[in-house]
């Protein structure tokens, strides 16, 4: 039958070969050539050996070449082509991309109706990543308009005058070096990459892209965003870390894992389109196991990740690592507090990340901030314990409250056995609610004050047994329910204990006169004021003498201790005092401050209060 000769190229696609040779023979395709032959359509497509050899047979091409260069269908969508495994999706079977260049020079100088027939297929044209010549660095492009399946001159007759002028190229400036190792493959050529020969061709092509755009551009960066020159670009970077083996495509994981970003508890948002790909996309097939495996790993080794959670399709059993995020979502703390008490226990995080997402050992974590977690603020600490901040803080720092939590970098937290062991100390004091009224009581503030010294070191008296009065005003075993007597404080805080000297601001609040009016009854000789610098902020100060103080607070009271005394307002006790008509010794300049002889009120209903502060 064959009235014409031609040769079948050692990488010509052989459906592309027949399609020459139809047209050498005048027919419109090469349906009418399998028709011819009596051939079956659906065997040469699929590359039935049967129908291929007789083929062969008959065009005078060798069996076995026609063969390897034919798409072998076989079991689900496997395609055995040109020696290599091939998965049907990542093949283009029907249509035809070329190369100008190639096909300029398959033509030669002048085209003609025999030149024509030179221009032939490339079987690396057909694997779906092979997308830039890397002989003529120009992209593959498909025909200006679609021509029929498997006709690859039909498809490409029409444009050879617009590709032999030059206006169909599309120069590209990569190095397409994953086409060079297509190339070099499919011509039966060593080209050994090591670990990534593990993957099928067109599986380590796909890869390569999908790593590559991962690699070179932002995490937020899909596939389907990029384009044509993007892709190949990202195909180049990817071919280079899989070729140089599996230690380097681990540094690119790292390099993603560690690249600046938003913080991120969970892997996904770090590897661009890889992690998703690799989860649920083409990636979830068979062949790119060996990739899915090794980025799970990585990921293992590399994210702080909770029980449960699914890492490429396998749940983790235990947690291995901890970052402060993780630590402060899981035990209800803010991340600086975590960050803090990581810092005061000397622990150093892994991997060159933000602090918040460095790792940290499960049971460094668990020591550390495990504890935390049960423990309480410094500001609850203070209405379990009755204390002020400043009081707290006084205790602290003399040993007599405790904490399990904090340290330099981080406030206290208290611990239900912290709080337990400083309250059960008081359980020692008997509870006397009702007091007479004449009796003045102290608690431990106002003794501290009255005698110039801390609440530490009234304290340390208390539980020392030098007071051996001390008792409770209420069946609570706070700090601020503890009485003193005031004989006995007395005898333990003497004269030399207490200061000479108090600043005026200090004891305008401890019995409610104002500064000015202070003054005024200092020059009236009721106390001793003396103006000095203060030895820290070197600004002036004022100054009351202790001995006129006390012996004014023994005599006289103002209008707003009486109101404080006896808990009302201000108002209030002014008409107290006008109905049982007990004269005013001393008024303020601006009339609104008096004072009165402690006496002449102390058999007064409603105006003979505690003098005591609480």
């Amino acid at each position: 039958m064959p009235s014409v000769t031609i040769e079948l190229h050692d990488d010509e696609l052989f459906i592309g070969y027949l399609s020459r040779y139809a047209r050498g023979l005048g027919l419109s395709g090469v349906f009418d050539l399998l028709l011819d032959l009596s051939v079956p359509r659906k065997g040469t497509l699929n590359g039935a050996a049967e129908d291929i050899q007789k083929i062969s047979a008959i065009l005078g091409a060798d069996v076995d070449r026609a063969m390897r260069q034919t798409f072998q269908k076989g079991a689900g969508k496997d395609v055995l082509f040109g020696g290599h495994l091939f998965q049907d999706q990542r093949l283009r079977r029907g249509q035809f991309r070329v190369c100008p260049g190639c096909l300029r020079d398959d033509i030669g100088a002048e085209l003609t109706e025999n030149t024509a027939l030179n221009a032939y297929a490339r079987m690396a044209w057909s694997v779906n990543s092979f997308r830039v010549c890397p002989q003529h660095h120009l992209f593959l492009i498909h025909p200006p308009e679609p021509g029929p399946p498997h006709e690859f001159n039909q498809t490409w007759e029409a444009w050879l005058p617009e590709i032999l002028d030059g206006d169909l190229d599309q120069e590209s400036k990569c190095d397409a070096l994953y086409e060079r190792h297509i190339t070099r493959v499919l011509a039966g050529e060593n080209s050994a990459l090591g670990w990534a020969d593990v993957f099928p061709l067109d599986a380590l092509g796909a890869l390569c892209e999908i790593l590559g755009v991962a690699k070179v551009f932002d995490p937020n960066r899909q596939f389907a965003d990029c384009t044509p020159v993007d892709i190949a670009q990202a195909m180049d970077e990817g071919f280079a870390t899989f070729s140089a083996g599996r230690d380097a495509v681990l540094d690119l994981l790292m390099a993603l894992r560690t690249r600046p970003g938003e913080p991120q508890l969970r892997p996904q948002g770090r590897y661009g389109p890889v992690h998703d790909w690799l989860k649920r996309g083409a990636g979830s097939a068979p062949e790119f196991a060996p990739m899915k495996e090794l980025l799970r790993d990585h990921i293992l080794e590399t994210w702080a990740l909770a029980p449960g959670t699914d890492v490429l399709g396998q749940p983790l059993q235990k947690r291995k690592f901890h970052s402060v995020l993780s630590a402060a979502h899981e035990h209800g703390l803010r991340p600086q507090k975590v960050i803090n008490l990581l810092n005061d226990a000397g622990a150093i995080g892994a991997l060159d990340l933000p602090e918040a997402e460095r790792l940290y050992s499960v049971d460094v974590v668990e020591v550390v901030v495990g504890a935390v977690s049960g423990a309480i603020s410094m500001s609850k600490a203070e209405r379990f314990l009755g204390v002020t901040r400043t009081q707290m803080q006084t205790l602290i720092a003399a040993g007599y409250l405790t904490h399990s939590i904090g340290g330099d970098h981080a406030r206290p937290r208290f611990s239900k056995a912290d709080i337990d062991c400083f309250l059960e100390r008081h359980l020692c004091f008997p509870v006397k609610k009702d007091i007479p009224a004449p009796f003045r009581w102290y608690d431990i503030a106002t003794a501290a004050r009255k005698y110039g010294v801390s609440v530490a070191t009234v304290y340390g008296a208390v539980l020392s047994g030098k007071l051996p009065n001390t008792t409770r005003a209420t069946d609570f075993t706070l700090f601020s329910q503890i009485r003193i007597d005031p004989l006995e404080a007395e005898q333990v805080f003497s004269t030399e204990n207490r200061v000479d000297w108090k600043a005026i601001g200090n004891v305008s609040k401890e019995i409610g006169i104002s500064a000015s009016f202070l003054r005024e009854l200092s020059e009236r000789g009721y106390l001793e004021l003396r103006d000095t610098d203060d030895e820290r902020t070197h600004q002036r100060k004022t100054l009351v003498n202790c001995d006129t103080l006390d012996a004014f607070v023994e005599t006289y009271v103002s209008r707003r201790l009486l109101a404080r005394r006896n808990n009302v307002q201000v108002r209030e006790v002014q008409k107290r005092m006008d109905a049982a008509g007990i004269l005013i010794l001393e008024y303020s300049a601006d009339g609104t401050e008096w004072i009165v002889e402690q006496e002449l009120i102390s058999h007064v209903d409603g105006l003979n209060g505690r003098r005591g502060t609480i």
